[in-house]
């Protein structure tokens, strides 16, 4: 019984080591502006991945392996691609957003409008 114990104490000390209990409270939520720059982030990592070209000219290397040919199922991917952010981008309140991200979510904007089929904001 006291080997249980032990191992029962044990296993608390490993718990709360791991789980303090000031990351079990509830975290806050994310500023928007927090949420815009990790969506950012996303975006340009996704960008990368569907034009492999456009990012070894900006100088990212990891997808110079693919070879994007430009056929209408590649045209098919890019629509879908800038339809999803667009839609992504009209979740996020631009009156809520600092300056330079205000700024930035009309970049994104202007730039998936044309590849969706839609005009320009």
């Amino acid at each position: 019984m006291k080997q249980h114990s032990l191992t029962l104490l044990a296993l608390a000390l490993t718990a709360t080591s791991y789980f303090p209990a000031a990351s079990l409270a509830a975290a806050p939520a994310p500023t928007p502006d927090a949420r815009f720059d990790a969506y950012k982030t996303q975006f340009l990592l996704a960008l990368w991945r569907q034009e492999p070209e456009l990012a070894a000219a900006k100088g990212y290397h990891k997808y110079d392996s693919l070879l994007v040919i430009p056929d209408a199922s590649q045209r098919q991917r890019s629509a879908k691609f800038a339809q999803t952010n667009l839609a992504t981008l009209g979740t996020f309140d631009l009156a809520r957003l600092s300056p330079a991200n205000q700024i930035d979510l009309r970049l994104l904007r202007n730039a998936c409008a044309p590849a969706a089929g839609m005009p320009i904001p």
